[in-house]
């Protein structure tokens, strides 16, 4: 393909706004890339909790550095995830929570906590994405 007499480099994937797609519309660049990243900032919350930082921080902080980082985009790629990369994002999710509550297990942490799984999480985002499409509300949004 060529743009402007131009031949197109051809990738197998590429970012694109944070979003790693690939050529034959797989995930695992993206999951890899996303958690990588995520698990470095696990280290953020290894400190804070040292440094004794309460679980309420602790929490808000991990929403806004990490679980941003694994719900990224979840609208595009979480349905089309295969059953083998979803645990690698609860994994981190898992680790978050064993650094805030290390005497807990994952599922008590959960509801000590207040927090559900990442896949509940992206589902409802899935789902609240799909009804404001539907209500014409993300179209308005973008217009104005």
């Amino acid at each position: 393909m060529k743009i402007d007499d131009q031949q197109l480099e051809l990738v197998t994937s590429h970012k694109v706004l944070g979003l790693v797609i690939q050529n034959n519309l797989e995930w695992n660049n993206h999951i890899e890339s996303i958690v990588t990243k995520a698990s470095k900032h696990l280290h953020i919350l290894r400190v804070l909790r040292r440094g004794g930082i309460e679980i309420n921080d602790l929490i808000n902080i991990y929403t806004a550095l990490i679980r941003s980082l694994l719900e990224y985009c979840c609208v595009v790629w979480h349905h089309t995830l295969p059953s083998y990369l979803s645990p690698e994002l609860e994994r981190i999710q898992k680790h978050a929570l064993k650094i805030r509550v290390p005497a807990l297990s994952y599922s008590e942490a959960l509801q000590v906590l207040n927090v559900r799984t990442l896949d509940e999480r992206c589902n409802e985002l899935c789902v609240k994405t799909l009804g404001k499409i539907s209500r014409g509300d993300l179209l308005s949004n973008i217009s104005q």
